[in-house]
């Protein structure tokens, strides 16, 4: 077992090593490793993990798209994430996600979830973070992180 911090010592071991399961966290140190799924996976066969606090349909599509074979968000129950692990291993399809999206502008899309945030924002907006994430039925993290997404998107500098 090995654990990087770093997504080029992480894509080094993948070349050079053979394993059979990938367990990999979307956010790498503020790079989204999707971006790099090609890199992390060339030369090598095994099947990918991917474990997020960014639960969402936007997400999800993508790294099922780019090659992850299983999604679980960090705020799911955990507790059986051994069967997720043997699961994974054991199988020999990749599990497809369907979502739709309700708008796309130029090339962002986006998801029914990101319509809902953006509207509680503005709906909210005189609430706390750990307000609006109880509102919303997600984590406070999950919660940031929609709101970044969102804040480039819109190229939005602050909540006001």
């Amino acid at each position: 077992m090995q654990t990087f911090n770093n997504l080029d010592h992480l894509i080094s071991f993948t070349s050079l090593n053979k394993f059979d399961v990938l367990i990999l966290d979307v956010n790498f140190n503020g790079k989204s490793s999707l971006d790099f799924l090609n890199e992390i996976k060339k030369n090598n066969n095994f099947k990918i993990i991917a474990l997020t606090t960014m639960n969402n349909n936007y997400i999800k599509n993508k790294a099922i798209s780019n090659g992850v074979d299983f999604f679980v968000g960090k705020d799911e129950d955990l507790e059986n994430f051994k069967e997720v692990i043997l699961t994974c291993f054991m199988s020999k399809t990749v599990k497809k996600n369907k979502s739709s999206f309700k708008v796309e502008i130029d090339n962002y899309k986006f998801t029914k979830r990101k319509l809902e945030i953006l509207q509680a924002l503005y709906d909210y907006s005189n609430k706390k973070e750990k307000e609006l994430s109880a509102i919303l039925n997600i984590t406070e993290s999950s919660l940031k992180s929609h709101k970044r997404e969102l804040f480039e998107i819109t190229l939005t500098k602050s909540t006001p």
